[in-house]
């Protein structure tokens, strides 16, 4: 084999490896500190499973999940075999067409007798009314936990589409109005997490404060954000906001669209200026499972393997994709260059 046909090997095997290492079956393992297999204690008494080296005690619990997101079946499919008859119920909200595309992927298959129910939705990442019907489900079934259950939340990128529950009486047809309006001002996708967050029913915190009864919620997320603030991805459900930032009302009134609001709508907006904001349930513990940093070391340890010297140039670079790819081919033919005049002027001396 050629040199060159080498290296494009090469490259193809670290990049698979990469992949395979942001898996759901792999994030969710026992090799990544989750073992969520169920283990009996020594005097027989008690069941436990183990996440990040603590012990959660899952005795004569219910455990229940529910899901949205892009990647959320995948994690879903872990978590069902993983507790078997421990889970009793669940609701995943994905993307249309995600059972259809991965049908012949046995890592994406629930069993037979799931007890999970799965609703697609969000076409083009854009929240209908499958979605909104999803939302409801997941807030009803967070709001009937007791001492005696246990709620997994599974969260990845795209999931703030498939979790659209707009605080009345504001429609879910207004609230996207509104986003739309402050995508065509320009506004950041963080500006319109605030607003998406002060005019939901279920993010910022609230996911987690309708489950307040529960013995433990644990949120399993795989990040799709730099930097991985758990109270921005999905627009953080089962997270209090921590981020420094504007207000939902400071946000709209910048692009010159508070004054011209419905009555209603303004109301909200006030409302959630006034409100104290959510804390951090004490029942609630948030895992981030895998982000780019995941891949990217994997990716290191592979390219020691094929013989490379490689180095993490950074996990914290964001824009358009042909953009990065463009200044990323530049960056790199800079480094030939030096080292061929380097190594020139070494031959000289």
């Amino acid at each position: 084999m050629s040199a060159k046909l080498q290296h494009i090997q090469n490259l193809r095997q670290i990049f698979e490896r990469s992949v395979e290492a942001v898996r759901p079956a792999q994030l969710l393992s026992a090799a990544n500190q989750y073992a969520l297999r169920p283990q009996v204690s020594m005097d027989g008494r008690r069941l436990s499973i183990q996440i990040q080296g603590k012990t959660l005690d899952i005795t004569r619990k219910h455990c229940h999940v529910v899901g949205f997101g892009k990647a959320v079946l995948g994690m879903a499919v872990q978590l069902e075999k993983s507790l078997e008859k421990r889970l009793v119920s669940g609701v995943l909200s994905i993307p249309q067409g995600t059972s259809e595309r991965f049908r012949d992927v046995p890592e994406m298959q629930l069993s037979a007798g799931t007890v999970i129910d799965v609703i697609e939705g969000a076409p083009n990442n854009q929240p209908d009314k499958q979605a909104l019907e999803a939302a409801k489900r997941i807030k009803a079934l967070a709001a009937h936990m007791t001492e005696n259950d246990i709620l997994f939340v599974l969260i990845s990128g795209g999931g703030s589409a498939l979790l659209p529950l707009p605080r009345p009486p504001l429609t879910l047809g207004e609230k996207m109005q509104l986003v739309r309006r402050l995508a065509n001002c320009g506004a950041s996708i963080d500006e319109m997490n605030v607003v998406r967050i002060a005019l939901s029913d279920i993010k910022g915190g609230r996911l987690a404060a309708t489950a307040s009864k529960a013995f433990a919620v644990i949120s399993f997320v795989i990040s799709d954000v730099v930097g991985d603030p758990v109270d921005i991805i999905a627009s953080g459900p089962t997270c209090a906001v921590i981020s420094k930032r504007s207000t939902a009302k400071e946000v709209l009134e910048k692009y010159a669209l508070f004054a011209d609001l419905p009555k209603h709508i303004r109301e909200l907006v006030e409302v959630s200026e006034t409100k104290e904001p959510l804390t951090p349930a004490l029942n609630s513990s948030v895992y981030v499972v895998g982000d780019n940093r995941v891949a990217t070391a994997q990716a290191v340890q592979e390219a020691l393997k094929c013989g490379y010297n490689p180095f993490i140039a950074s996990t914290t670079i964001e824009g358009e994709v042909q953009q990065l790819t463009t200044k990323y081919k530049d960056f790199l033919q800079s480094i030939c260059d030096f080292r061929k005049a380097f190594f020139k002027n070494t031959a000289h001396v």
